[in-house]
């Protein structure tokens, strides 16, 4: 299936589980630490696109920027929000992992399984 790249931000107690268990599966992701070198939107939305869900769906809502930007406004396009979440990474779900064609968002570690087994 190839290569898992992973979407991680370590000091978050989600992405360090996730982390974990492609360790304990010998799993060694390409790790992507996206909040220290931001990413392009090619770079992020190519994989992002897999997870083959509405963009407002990797967004966090529960973020102080999600408010403040008003990214609840229906009226906001999707290549709006793109630009938004790359100029605000921390808005991003975590972690994003992606194999293939293949991708999820492994706070669910059922979801993370769905790659690595």
């Amino acid at each position: 299936m190839g290569p898992i790249k992973m979407f991680h931000n370590p000091s978050y107690p989600e992405s360090r589980a996730a982390s974990a268990i492609l360790d304990e599966n010998n799993t060694i992701p390409t790790i992507v630490y996206y909040l220290e070198n931001p990413l392009s939107q090619k770079k992020l939305f190519n994989p992002v696109e897999k997870l083959d869900v509405p963009i407002q769906s990797i967004i966090r809502i529960d973020e102080p920027e999600y408010k403040k930007l008003n990214l609840d406004n229906n009226l906001l396009n999707k290549s709006t929000l793109k630009e938004i979440i790359c100029e605000c990474p921390k808005l991003i779900q975590r972690q994003i992992v992606v194999q293939g064609e293949i991708a999820v968002i492994a706070r669910s570690i059922c979801n993370l399984l769905k790659i690595i087994k």
